[in-house]
């Protein structure tokens, strides 16, 4: 059993990979060929080009700010402009994107597909209600807003907004508990045999 939490002070703030943004990288599992999967938030101040990641798949949930539209080189667009709305698209998508006002941030999540196979959930919580999910492998919890206590292996950890909790080789149950209303994204990942 291995888990850690994640908090600001622990991301790292890299460069995308096109070299046209930043984001902070909060999570990352690699292997000999580079990244399995990876969890970050990513500031976008101007309209451009995304990175592309061919072989993987991602989502995307919006955070704070206006939000963008994302125009995809074969036709085709998605505006992401309400908090929290996530969406799925592929890696290898060549997209230009177009801020609707001011910068935006996003949450993002990003896996292998011949590596992993991942789910992304948003639970909405009201303050004093619960929330259970099993799981097995890879399990990532991030409070996007509010604050919960997530009790998993007989410990509970108090996660306030933008703290995260990450589970390594686990196979159980875990419960979240709201404080208060709560936004939280919860990533299941397993390793395809």
């Amino acid at each position: 059993m291995s888990s850690k939490i994640i908090r600001p002070q622990d991301w790292q703030r890299q460069i995308w990979k096109n070299g046209q943004g930043m984001t902070n990288q909060l999570l990352i599992e690699e292997d000999a060929l580079g990244i399995i999967w990876r969890v970050s938030i990513a500031e976008v101040k101007q309209d451009g080009p995304f990175s592309i990641f061919a072989g993987f798949e991602r989502v995307i949930a919006l955070l704070d700010g206006d939000g963008f539209t994302m125009n995809f080189d074969g036709g085709g667009s998605h505006t992401l402009n309400s908090r929290f709305q996530d969406f799925r698209f592929a890696g290898d998508s060549q997209i230009h994107c177009q801020l609707l006002g001011n910068s935006s941030r996003d949450f993002n999540l990003m896996t292998r597909r011949d590596k992993v196979n991942a789910r992304f959930r948003t639970i909405q919580l009201a303050a004093g209600e619960a929330y259970q999910q099993q799981f097995s492998s890879r399990c990532v919890v991030f409070v996007a807003a509010g604050a919960s206590i997530i009790s998993f292996a007989e410990q509970n950890h108090q996660l306030v907004s933008e703290n995260g909790l990450v589970c390594y080789d686990e196979t159980g149950k875990f419960e979240l508990l709201a404080t208060m209303s709560s936004t939280i994204f919860v990533i299941k990942i397993d390793f395809i045999v």
